[in-house]
């Protein structure tokens, strides 16, 4: 019977560890500069305040990727500032593109 409950413990905890760890994945670059570019479209080409600050919110979901998993790609990014070098690049163009397609 303690072997039963002890067990038992043991898988809640693994599963509760691996679920936890599955929200701080870095998300592929590509995801990442199409939820990057689009979060700064939307502050680019918002007049509302309002919606400058739900946005964020509504592009995470359309993507499916959480709060955390947004901001531990961040800190991925932060910890070796060349790595945003490239990835601002491919955010310019996207960005860019995003405009291009607004105007058509």
């Amino acid at each position: 019977m303690k072997y039963n409950r002890l067990l038992f413990a043991v898988i809640i905890i693994q599963t509760l560890f691996i679920t936890s760890c599955s929200d701080k994945k870095v998300l592929p670059e590509d995801k990442f500069v199409n939820i990057y570019s689009e979060l700064i479209f939307a502050q680019d080409t918002s007049t509302s305040l309002y919606a400058k600050q739900n946005f964020k919110g509504i592009v995470l979901k359309r993507f499916n990727v959480t709060e955390k998993m947004y901001d531990s790609t961040v800190a991925y990014y932060n910890s070796d500032p060349q790595k945003w070098s490239g990835f601002f690049d491919k955010v310019t163009k996207h960005v860019e593109d995003l405009h291009k397609l607004k105007k058509n």
